[in-house]
C-alpha cells in the first residue's frame, strides 16, 4: 500500500504494520514494524530496532493501519495533545478547552494542517467567533480574552508537536491575537448592595438570590445548585463539589455572618433541597438574569445593564478593601489561580474609603443592619 512523500505501508502475516519511509538524505527506506497488544519488549524483534531508532529521532505520527506521517488533521493532534496533557495532570477545565478548541477548529472547516490556509481561516473563525453558556438562547460575540485563550492553546498544540516533529512547521504562526481593551468592571455601591438587602423586601420572591449571591460572591448557576448539605455551620463555609463550579475542583465560600443569620432563619431543610426554591434554582442564567434585573427595578436600583456576575465582582472588591489577601479572594470566589483575584483587586477602590471609615473586619461583608455601625459595636 504506497502513501505520499515515499511511505510504504504493509501489512504483515503477524498481523501487524511495516512502515517503511524512504530518507531521501541517505537514499535508503527507514523502517518501523508495529505488532498489535505486544509489548515493548516484543515489539523489538530482529530487523525492527533500526526503526524504534527512526522513530524515536524523528518522532513521526504513526497510527496503526490508518494514516501515516504525511498528513496531520486537526482533530487527531487535537486529542493527542488532550491525551498528552491528561498524561501530565491537567485539571478537566483545562482539557476541555482543548477538545472546545479543536471542535471550533474542525467545525470551521480545519482539516489538514499542512495546508496553507490554515492561519488565515482559524484568524477568521476566531473573528466570528460567539460564547455561548450551557441553555443559553441569544449568544453574543466573544470577548477578545476568550479568543485569545483559543489562540494560546492551538500555539501551544503546535509547539508540542513540532517538538515531537509530528509537525514540520507551525500551522499557527501567522494568527494574530485579538486586542483586549481593559474595561472597567461595573460593580454595585454599597448603598445599593444595603438598598437590595433591606428588611422590607425579605417578601420578595428573589431575595433569597439575592442575599446569596451579595453575600458569597458566587457564580448563577453555583447559587442555584447549593444544597443545604453543603452548609457547614460550624465550620462557617459553603462547601462546594467541584460539579457546580466552573474550575471543576472542590472549593468553599466563606459562611458570612449575615448570611448565617438568614439561613438559621429559614432551615435547615432537607439536605438534597436547594437553599433557593425549586423556581428558581430549574432556572437558566439568561432567565436568572432577566429576574434580577426585575428586582432592581421593583427596588428602586437602576440595573444600567448590570448582571448577576456584576455581584461577584462587588464581592471581590469589598474582600479586597477589607485587605484579604489575593489568595484569600481566590478561595473566598473559588478561583483557579491568584491571577484571576489579582485582576478584581482594582475594583476595591470604589469601596475602600467606605470600607475603612465603617471599620470593617478583614474579609466580613457588613451590608445588612450595618448603616452607621461603629467600631464599638463590631468589637462587641
Amino acid at each position: 500500500m504506497n502513501k505520499p512523500d515515499g511511505i510504504v505501508i504493509n501489512q504483515l502475516s503477524t498481523g501487524g504494520w511495516q512502515y517503511r519511509v524512504w530518507d531521501a538524505a541517505v537514499r535508503r527506506y527507514r523502517t518501523r514494524t508495529f505488532h498489535r497488544g505486544d509489548d515493548d519488549v516484543n515489539r523489538r524483534r530482529d530487523g525492527t530496532a533500526a526503526g524504534d531508532r527512526w522513530s524515536d529521532e524523528q518522532g513521526s505520527l504513526f497510527s496503526l493501519g490508518k494514516d501515516s506521517a504525511a498528513s496531520v488533521t486537526i482533530a487527531a493532534l487535537g486529542q493527542f495533545y488532550h491525551d498528552h496533557r491528561k498524561a501530565q495532570g491537567d485539571s478537566q477545565s483545562n482539557l476541555n478547552a482543548i477538545l472546545n478548541a479543536t471542535r471550533i477548529a474542525v467545525a470551521g472547516g480545519i482539516g489538514d494542517l499542512s495546508h496553507p490556509s490554515v492561519a488565515a481561516r482559524v484568524q477568521s473563525i476566531l473573528a466570528k467567533h460567539m460564547a455561548c453558556r450551557p441553555g443559553q438562547k441569544n449568544p453574543t460575540p466573544a470577548t477578545p480574552r476568550t479568543k485569545n485563550a483559543q489562540v494560546a492553546i492551538y500555539k501551544a498544540m503546535s509547539a508540542w508537536a513540532i517538538r515531537r516533529r509530528i509537525l514540520g512547521k507551525d500551522p499557527f504562526l501567522g494568527v494574530e491575537t485579538f486586542k483586549e481593551t481593559k474595561e472597567q468592571r461595573e460593580v454595585y455601591t454599597i448603598a445599593e448592595l444595603r438598598q437590595m438587602l433591606d428588611d422590607k423586601h425579605r417578601g420578595d420572591p428573589w431575595f433569597p438570590f439575592v442575599i446569596l449571591a451579595a453575600l458569597t460572591g458566587a457564580r448563577s448557576e453555583t447559587l442555584r445548585a447549593m444544597t443545604w448539605a453543603m452548609v457547614d455551620f460550624e465550620g462557617r463555609r459553603i462547601r462546594l463539589p467541584g460539579a457546580i463550579l466552573k474550575s471543576g475542583q472542590p472549593g468553599a465560600v466563606p459562611l458570612q455572618s449575615d448570611l448565617m443569620t438568614w439561613l438559621r432563619e429559614i432551615g435547615p431543610g432537607l439536605p438534597r433541597a436547594t437553599l433557593l426554591p425549586p423556581s428558581i434554582a430549574k432556572l437558566n442564567s439568561d432567565r436568572t438574569n432577566e429576574c434580577m434585573q426585575a428586582f432592581l427595578r421593583r427596588v428602586g436600583i437602576d440595573a444600567r445593564g448590570r448582571s448577576v456576575h456584576c455581584l461577584r465582582h462587588s464581592v471581590a472588591g469589598m474582600l479586597t478593601a477589607t485587605d484579604m489577601s489575593a489568595f484569600g479572594v481566590m478561595d473566598a470566589l473559588c478561583h483557579r489561580n491568584v491571577a484571576t483575584s489579582k485582576h478584581y483587586a482594582t475594583l476595591a477602590d470604589s469601596y475602600r474609603e467606605q470600607v475603612k471609615r465603617e471599620g470593617w473586619p478583614s474579609g466580613d461583608l457588613r451590608l445588612m443592619h450595618r448603616i452607621g455601625i461603629t467600631k464599638s459595636e463590631i468589637a462587641t
